[in-house]
Order: C-alpha cells, then sequence, then structure tokens
C-alpha cells in the first residue's frame, strides 16, 4: 500500500475543489472514512504533506466508483446449522455477491436446507468437507472456493449490521492498493461483550489460516497488520463444556503442530487459566520466553505480542499463589515493553495494594499483642484515642463495619474527638450516622 486510505476529513473538505466526485459520493466518503481505523497503517505509512502525495491521494480518490462496486465473497464453514444459518444469510440483505457455504458433516437437515437454497438463488454454492480435526483447513478449503475481491468470514450463528454501508467502504479500500498484509477486524457483539476479530481478507493468495481452533489469518508476504472497521457483527455465546473441552484438545495439537508460535499456548492458559495450576503453566511455558535457554537473563528474553501476554498470565498466577520472587522476575522480564499497558498496571500495582495489606496486618497483630501487655492507666492521652488507631487498622484490615461502630461510639462520645483519618475515610466512617 503507497498511500494510507485513512484521510483526515480536514484535507479532503480543503482539496475538495480539486475531487472529482458528486457532492453525494463526496460526503459519503466522508462517512465511510470515519468508519475504519488503523495503528498498523499509521506506523507504516506515515502522514505526508508533499505535493507529490497529494496530487496521487486525489487520483486515487478520483477513480472511485461506487457504481461499480468491489465484489464480496461471504463464506460459511457450518455443521448442524439449520436453525441459525438462515437469519446469519438475511443479514447479508441480498448484497454478497457470492456465498459460499462448505458443510462438514450436517445430519440434522442442514445440507437438504441449503440444497433448496442453492437451487432458488445463484448466488449460493454449497461444498462438503470431509471433518479433519482442523478448523483452518476447512477454511482455507471454503476460501479456495471464493472468487470475489474480498472475503468475510461468517459463522453460523452471526449477522452484521451494516452490510451495504461495509462494501462501499471496501470498494473505496481497493482503488488505493491491494493489501497482502492486512487482515480487517470486525466488532463482535455477543451478550454484553464486544471484542474485535480479524473477519475481512483482500482475495489474495498469498493468505491461509492457522491453528487447528481459534484460527487466524498468516499471511507469506509478512507479518500481519490490522485495520479496524468499526462494523457490528451480533454473534451467540453458544459455548457448552463438551466444546470446550473438544476445543482444548484441538489447542494442545496445535501447539505439538507448531511448537515455535507461542499464540496456541498463550489461547490455552488463556482458556483453563481458572483450572491450570501454576506449575503446570510454568512447565508448559517452560522454553518460550528466552532465545537461549541456558541464558535467562533479561537481555535474552524474546519480545512479542504473545510472549508478553503469557508473562501476564504468569504474573498474575504468581500472586495468587504468593509467589512473589516469580512475580518480580517476570515484571522485570517484561517492564520495558509493557509500562503502559492495562494488565501491568493493574498487576503492578496489585502487588503494591497486596505488600500494604500484609504490612497492616502484621501492625494490627503486633498492636493487639501489645494492648495484651497493657498494666498501667496512667496515661497522658484517653484510651479512646488508642481506640482510634486500632478501628483504622481494623478499617483497612478488611473489618469496615467494626471499625464504623468503633468510630461512632468514639464520636458520638466526644464530638470534638481528634482523629487521623483522611477525608473520605471519615465520610465513609461517619457520614449516615
Amino acid at each position: 500500500m503507497k498511500i494510507n486510505p485513512i484521510l483526515k476529513k480536514e484535507w479532503l473538505v480543503e482539496n475538495q475543489k480539486y475531487i472529482q466526485q458528486s457532492k453525494a459520493d463526496f460526503k459519503l466518503i466522508l462517512k465511510l472514512i470515519e468508519l475504519i481505523s488503523s495503528n498498523d497503517w499509521e506506523m507504516f505509512y506515515p502522514e505526508s504533506s508533499n505535493l507529490l502525495h497529494c496530487k496521487q491521494t486525489i487520483e486515487c480518490i478520483n477513480k472511485v466508483n461506487f457504481n461499480n462496486q468491489s465484489t464480496v465473497s461471504a463464506v460459511y464453514i457450518v455443521k448442524n446449522e439449520r436453525d441459525t444459518l438462515l437469519k446469519s444469510l438475511e443479514s447479508l440483505n441480498g448484497l454478497a455477491d457470492e456465498i459460499i457455504i462448505v458443510d462438514t458433516g450436517s445430519t440434522d437437515g442442514t445440507l437438504e436446507m441449503l440444497a433448496t437454497l442453492s437451487k432458488n438463488d445463484d448466488s449460493i454454492s454449497l461444498y462438503s468437507f470431509e471433518w479433519c480435526d482442523d478448523f483452518s483447513k476447512a477454511r482455507n478449503f471454503a476460501n479456495s472456493k471464493a472468487n470475489g475481491d474480498w472475503i468475510i468470514s461468517f459463522d453460523a450463528d452471526e449477522k452484521i449490521t451494516d452490510f451495504e454501508s461495509l462494501k462501499l467502504l471496501l470498494t473505496y479500500l481497493k482503488i488505493f492498493d491491494d493489501y497482502p498484509k492486512t487482515v480487517f477486524n470486525l466488532n463482535i457483539v455477543r451478550d454484553e461483550i464486544t471484542y474485535k476479530t480479524g473477519k475481512i481478507i483482500q482475495n489474495l493468495p498469498c493468505f491461509s489460516y492457522k491453528g487447528r481452533v481459534h484460527e487466524t489469518y498468516f499471511s507469506v508476504v509478512g507479518d500481519i497488520h490490522y485495520a479496524n472497521i468499526n462494523i457490528d457483527i451480533i454473534s451467540q455465546n453458544r459455548t457448552t463444556s463438551e466444546k470446550v473441552e473438544y476445543y482444548n484438545r484441538l489447542l494442545l495439537l496445535t501447539i505439538k503442530d507448531e511448537p515455535l508460535n507461542l499464540r496456541w499456548l498463550y489461547l490455552y492458559l488463556r482458556d483453563n487459566f481458572d483450572s491450570i495450576k501454576y506449575t503446570q503453566m510454568k512447565e508448559l511455558s517452560h522454553n518460550y520466553f528466552f532465545s537461549n535457554s541456558s541464558n535467562r537473563n533479561k537481555e535474552n528474553f524474546k519480545e512479542n505480542y504473545y510472549n508478553v501476554r503469557v508473562i501476564l498470565l504468569h504474573m498474575y498466577k504468581a500472586l495468587q499463589n504468593g509467589e512473589i520472587s516469580d512475580f518480580e522476575k517476570y515484571q522485570q522480564m517484561i517492564s520495558d515493553v509493557a509500562y503502559n499497558q492495562t494488565d501491568y498496571i493493574f498487576l503492578k500495582f496489585t502487588l503494591k495494594l497486596l505488600r500494604i495489606q500484609e504490612r497492616i496486618s502484621n501492625d494490627l497483630e503486633e498492636m493487639l499483642i501489645d494492648c495484651c501487655e497493657i498494666e498501667t492507666d496512667d496515661s497522658i492521652f484517653s484510651v479512646s484515642y488508642l481506640n482510634s488507631v486500632l478501628a483504622t487498622y481494623l478499617l483497612l484490615d478488611g473489618n469496615p463495619q467494626k471499625s464504623k461502630e468503633m468510630f461512632r461510639k468514639l464520636f458520638g462520645d466526644n464530638s470534638d474527638f481528634p482523629c487521623f483519618l483522611t477525608s473520605s475515610m471519615k465520610e465513609f466512617l461517619l457520614g449516615n450516622k
């Protein structure tokens, strides 16, 4: 890609006099560029304001013809989806130029339903694929049957919310260049959870799926860049215990298939995080973090996206198991690359909180022992002062109700009673007095 197609609206408006598009199509372009963003593209194709660049950009915009749209192949692999697939197909709104459906062994009447649909709709092509415990092989087979300029992969339960705008955006993007290293993410809305996942590629031979499960695109041209398209796909949470168990088996097989690709280990640890033991996690990850397993210094750490994420999982598990020295070792390994990530900051300050809580618990225990040894009432300050410190420690040690009772009694006995609480703590304890 020579020119970043994500243009600034201000620049477009400023150069509108040079853009040979109708007012309607110009407004449409302004709307479409708001649908797409990409940190990768910003990194690899920095903004340029030189005259040649501006001329090339305007030439591309002038070539956009929404009356001659890019063709899109909607591609499915399905099994026993008779009751869900129709709604997904309806969401395409008749705008997919072809629909490729690969059945992997349905027994519920899905095949018969699809055979009837394909007879009445020339855009639907139906194929069969013998299941071999590998989602990537099935998806690659399905993609090989696609003839459109673009391929969008669907699951049978997924409904796209605005296929029309998506098709117009892809028409706009195709004018600028080919995208042999870009995968386009869509928003997956599943119940109350929304996340992005790679759904769209240009139909080029360089792309293929990898992974028996949780499959993802790779390109023989180089590392994948991602662009986000702000269009939603509505999905369903259809997770079952049987599916989780099956996916785990496939993930372990994928780890054996590709032992050097940390993505699969990360997904396995993520999916089984609550049940896997810390010792198991360390055993599985033992040789992944360093380029030389005999040299485990920070300088020898293999920095990449999934390595960092696996270490973040290890840090959390180390905290759960009280392995603070392990936590600090992992923290040191990724501090330079993860210092501004939400997960890293969360874990860093969780450790600080745990240390504060440990110190408070130790101090409270020491205080209670000291109080038990008091032998005289010959004190300068009222015993209420001592009780106020005890009540504060109880609050900080996780006993707010007992602390609140003590403080209310203390302040009830003497409204001018001095204390060393912050204003927010005082409001919390006495606000409903």
